[in-house]
Parts: structure tokens; C-alpha cells; sequence
């Protein structure tokens, strides 16, 4: 199976604390890594250890970063020949903290995220249009998202849209997508409704639908994920996992969800499939290290009882 992802490339300066510091306060920290990230970078590596052709289409500088986020793609076995080198801006960074209860904090310096052409996604629309599925986020401008979303609409190619990090974006975006999958937070930007209850998160899909998305998956974190498609509406509950490090998660949902979609057609044991991905994810450090294998999660999911 062959995914393109058309997304964005980013280092990560992790750093980890107790907590992360208030306004004009200063906290030490315990440790400080450099890892590679990015969402578009994340979750072409999350279709790739699920056993995908991953192509990735994005941007880095020419600096010592882009090397790092290179690196750990060609690890990963993501086909790269898509990506731009922007001769303009440096790739993209983010600052995290982690805090001691692996929730994080992140302020991202999308660099040059912001300068793929769009120019240069016609020039790799045949990795989109000769695709099973097509991956997109909201780390890179407006305008690409949704004119690779038009090419795989027009050559019939699934998109998923994962609507972070939370903005508003046009009922017109939404209504190219065949999936649509915010996290909690993006969920209340989107329609005004927080998330905090099964019945919160089935009544924010059905806006969701109104907008024009077709199905609908509301990550709700350790508690699962909600999922409405084809007038079947579900709470599917989550695995119970010990967090170390949550950044990357929802990029390995998205990856293990549309991997697992393309395989058995069936949205809901893909969502499953999914929560496990994710439930090992957080137990394991680096938002892309992280990720696990297809194989790792098949193994979980017998381990559970599934």
C-alpha cells in the first residue's frame, strides 16, 4: 500500500521538567534531547513501520537540522525524494517540555514549513494521484493543504485530514476530506464544544458532518477516540498505557488508522488499531523513535486480549 503525506518537517529540542515555567519565571529542568519530529515528518514514519510505502512531501533548510530529520526518515524507509530544500529559511524547530506527567507544552518555528511552493506539489502530484491514501496537516501554509487535497479528491485518492495543530480552517477544506481527526483541543476550536463526555464528543462529529467532513474520529487521549461514520456513532475506549512522553501520539493514530483502513475497509477496528498504536507510543520517548512497529502492535493487541 502506498501513502503520501503531505506535511510538515521539524526538529524537536525536547526538554523535560517538573513542570513547565509560568510567565517571567524560570524553572530548571532534568534533560534536553534533539529529536526529530514534525507532524508530516510523524506520521509518514508511523505509515512506514506499519508496513506502508510512505512518501513524504514537505520542506527543510540547508542546515544542520535538515540532516537530523533526513536521518531518522531514511531509518524509518520513508521515500524522501519529495521534499524541497528551502535556500530562504531554516527547517523548522519546536521547543517542548515535557512535564512529569508527560503532558507538554510547544511553541513551533515553522521555518520552511512555510516556503513549499506549490509549484513543487504539481511537480509531485503523481506521488498523490498514484497513492492508496493521502495524509495532511496543518503545519504548513493553508493554501497547499488544500490544493493537495484537491488533487487526490479529483483522482479519487482518500484523504485524511488531521486538523492540527487547532485553527479554523473553511467548511470547504473539511468537506474534501474523507476523514477528519482532531484531538480534544482541535475539537473545541472547531465547533464549540468540549469534548469532556461521550456525549460532547459524538455531538461535536455531528457538526463536524454538518461542515461537511464525511467521518469523523475525535481523539479523546487515554480515553479512546469517538466515532461517527455512515450514521454509526461509537466510543471506543482507549488501552491503558503509562505515559512518558506524549508528543507524536496523534501522528501515530493517524498513521496506524489509515494504514489499518486501507487493509480491512472497516473504520472502527482501524480506530482500535489505532488506540493501540498510540497507547504504545506514550509509554516510549521521541515523537518519532517512539512509534511502534505493525508487528509491536499486533502483539499488544493479542497481549490485551484482542
Amino acid at each position: 500500500m502506498k501513502i503520501a503525506i503531505v506535511g510538515s518537517i521539524i526538529v524537536d529540542l525536547v526538554a523535560r521538567a517538573a513542570r513547565p515555567p509560568l510567565a517571567g519565571e524560570t524553572v530548571t529542568g532534568d534533560s534536553l534531547d534533539i529529536v526529530p519530529g514534525g507532524k508530516g515528518a510523524n506520521q509518514a514514519v508511523a505509515c512506514a513501520r506499519m508496513g506502508c510505502e510512505a512518501g513524504l512531501i514537505g520542506s527543510i533548510g540547508a542546515d544542520a537540522f535538515a540532516g537530523i530529520a533526513l536521518e531518522s526518515l531514511g531509518r524509518a524507509g520513508v521515500v524522501s525524494d519529495g521534499i524541497f530544500r528551502s535556500e530562504r529559511s531554516r527547517t523548522g524547530i519546536a521547543f517542548v517540555v515535557i512535564d512529569a506527567a508527560a503532558g507538554n507544552t510547544i511553541l513551533v518555528l515553522r521555518g520552511a514549513n512555510d516556503d513549499l511552493p506549490p509549484a513543487h506539489l504539481d511537480l509531485n502530484a503523481a506521488r498523490i494521484t498514484g497513492a492508496d491514501a493521502l495524509l495532511v496537516q496543518l503545519e504548513i501554509p493553508l493554501p497547499i493543504v488544500e490544493r493537495a487535497m484537491e488533487i487526490a479528491r479529483r483522482a479519487g485518492v482518500p484523504v485524511l485530514l488531521d486538523p492540527a495543530p487547532a485553527r479554523e480552517i473553511p467548511d470547504s477544506i473539511l468537506g474534501l476530506a474523507d476523514f477528519v481527526t482532531p484531538n480534544e483541543q482541535e475539537t473545541r476550536v472547531l465547533t464549540g464544544i468540549d469534548p469532556t463526555t461521550p456525549e460532547a464528543a459524538l455531538a461535536a462529529a455531528a457538526i463536524l458532518h454538518r461542515r461537511g467532513a464525511a467521518n469523523v474520529v475525535v481523539k479523546l487521549g487515554a480515553r479512546g477516540c469517538a466515532v461517527s461514520s455512515g450514521g454509526r456513532r461509537e466510543i471506543l475506549a482507549g488501552f491503558p498505557a503509562k505515559a512518558v512522553d506524549t508528543v507524536g501520539a496523534g501522528d501515530c493514530f493517524a498513521g496506524a488508522m489509515i494504514s489499518r483502513w486501507l487493509e480491512t475497509r472497516d473504520l472502527f477496528e482501524a480506530c482500535r488499531f489505532a488506540n493501540a498504536a498510540s497507547a504504545l507510543k506514550v509509554q516510549r520517548p521521541g515523537a518519532q523513535a517512539g512509534i511502534p512497529t505493525r508487528a509491536e502492535v499486533e502483539a499488544f493487541l493479542i497481549a490485551q486480549g484482542n
